[in-house]
Parts: C-alpha cells; structure tokens; sequence
C-alpha cells in the first residue's frame, strides 16, 4: 500500500486538466474547424452561407471553453479543491478529504484508465474521473509502484 502527499488542485489547474483531456478526444474536431474555416476565409466570391460557416467554424470552438471554464471555476465544484491524499492498495483506492470526508473505488470499477501530462486519470463513469497528480507521490518508487500495479 501506499500514500500519496497531501495536495489541492486549483481553479486553474482544473481549467486545465479539463482543457487537456478535451483537446486530446476531440483534436480532430478543432481540425476540422480549423481546416474549414481557412477553406471559407480563403474562397473567393463568398457567399452569405460562406460567411455563416466562417463565423461558426470560429467561435464555436470559443463555445467549449467557456463552458469548460465556468465548470472548472463553478462554486457547485467545490469539493474538487478541497485539500486531499490517497491511500492506494492493489484493490482500491481511498480518497482522504481534510474535511474529514473519505471515499472507496475498488479497482473493478474503474472503466479507464488515462495519463496527462501532470495527472493519472481513473475513469469511473465516461465523464467522470480520480485526477491523480503525479507530483503527489512520496517517491519514485511509489509512483513506479502505482504505474505498475494500477495503471497497467
């Protein structure tokens, strides 16, 4: 078993933890936007419906992060900026809130498992994670521990 050091996330941080994981499902869609709103920016004789799809190849995008944005800093999010550790066995993984709050999410319930840049992502539900910093581990060898024995 092992203990992760205690830790917070903030607003920022969860903006950009969110921004990342989005980008990195939906990359083929900004493309496609991208690569469609250079088509209509560069047609010549553009028409009424040229205009309309360059506008909203455009801020549609704009749309998701603002979205995204006002859920990273919402105050109904509060409890995900709540300082917290892990205790993390081979079957499970227990959440410490300094609230005094606790969860358990056994292993077989897990759907995914994911990895950013600076976090371990523990899917419980399509859109619904455990963000594990990987920053918050004691050592080297718990983070090797954790990558081999949960991540795998």
């Amino acid at each position: 078993m092992i203990e992760s050091k205690s830790f917070r996330i903030t607003n920022k941080d969860f903006f950009q933890l969110l921004m990342e994981r989005h980008l990195r499902e939906r990359w083929w869609l900004y493309a496609l936007f991208i690569s469609m709103a250079v088509f209509h920016g560069l047609k010549p004789n553009k028409i009424e419906l040229d205009w309309f799809f360059l506008i909203f190849f455009i801020f549609y995008p704009l749309v998701f992060v603002l979205q995204i944005y006002r859920h990273a800093y919402s105050k109904a999010n509060k409890i995900f900026f709540e300082e917290r550790y892990f205790q993390i066995d081979t079957k499970s993984i227990k959440a410490f809130m300094k609230n005094g709050s606790e969860s358990t999410v056994t292993f077989d319930n897990l759907i995914k498992k994911g990895e950013l840049k600076t976090y371990f992502l523990l899917y419980i539900a399509k859109n619904q994670f455990i963000f594990i910093p990987k920053s918050c581990f004691k050592s080297e060898q718990d983070k090797a521990w954790f990558v081999q024995n949960v991540m795998k």
